[in-house]
């Protein structure tokens, strides 16, 4: 009862007549947070340091938490540097897991770790048209990142993205839950907006799902074949042929007797998330 109270009176103050803090207490203000911003510097750097002499994987996970705690947009070119030397420590010294990617999407796929380019095996940074898949040596507890940069159609002014995926970690399949869309679409974000995926479905002339729409059955029939997925942005079927590459690309991964999960999105970017479990 207080509580209401309380705000009912607060609903009456008049704030017109509010007046301007002064260049006093202005420069105050300003004193007070140039003096937390060193504090926090100070902090970060003296954590740095220990984790430095004692890494471990909770040291990691905390730094990365104050790093990220007033957002992305807030993150300095030092505290930048900061996260990148934890995650090279952590390379560095944490046991190292085989994994290994098959991606397709008919060209070029960079990959990043903790928003940074990261190096396989093979010494290349990126992904292309490799059939054979390619090996990362990574660590519990990764976040990868691929950024996609081919589109295969242009629906108005927004592209469609179409990638088949499979991951194995230490000769285990990983579930297509591993993957996920960052929604910030770049693969240099510290920390991505990680949102589920619109997941495709291949088609061929003879088997069409059924509760289609009818613009969409006559493109399925123009089509023949390709990938048919829910559209993130409109929420109804979508369907697209993924060039002459798609047969090739089914036959691949059922050559290795896999299932591939079939990855769609609408939109100027496409950077898809696999977060390695612990």
């Amino acid at each position: 009862a207080q509580g209401d109270a309380l705000e009912a009176s607060l609903e009456k103050v008049d704030r017109t007549e509010a007046k301007r803090p002064g260049a006093g207490i202005l420069k105050v203000t300003e004193k007070i947070r140039l003096a937390l911003a060193r504090v926090r510097d100070e902090l970060l750097a003296d954590m740095v340091e220990q984790y430095e002499r004692y890494p471990c994987p909770p040291g990691a996970r905390t730094i990365r938490s104050l790093i990220l705690a007033r957002g992305e947009t807030g993150v300095s070119a030092a505290w930048r540097a900061a996260w990148d030397r934890v995650a090279e420590v952590e390379y560095r010294v944490e046991p190292k897991l085989k994994l290994k990617v098959w991606l397709e999407n008919g060209g070029k796929v960079y990959v990043y770790r903790y928003g940074k380019r990261f190096q396989g095996l093979h010494g290349r940074s990126y992904l292309n048209e490799r059939h054979q898949g390619v090996t990362f040596e990574i660590v519990a507890g990764d976040v990868l990142q691929f950024d996609i940069k081919k589109f295969h159609a242009k629906k108005g002014p927004r592209k469609l993205f179409v990638a088949a995926a499979a991951a194995e970690l230490e000769g285990r399949i990983l579930p297509s839950r591993a993957w996920a869309e960052n929604t910030n679409h770049r693969g240099d974000s510290l920390d991505p907006l990680v949102n589920p995926f619109c997941r495709g479905a291949v088609f061929d002339e003879e088997k069409r799902p059924d509760g289609i729409s009818e613009d969409v059955q006559e493109q399925m029939a123009a089509l023949g074949s390709g990938i048919l997925f829910r559209t993130s942005n409109e929420f109804r079927h979508y369907a697209i042929d993924w060039h002459r590459k798609l047969l090739k690309v089914r036959d691949s991964f059922a050559a290795r007797r896999q299932t591939p999960t079939w990855l769609g999105s609408e939109g100027e970017r496409f950077c898809l998330v696999l977060r390695i479990p612990r």
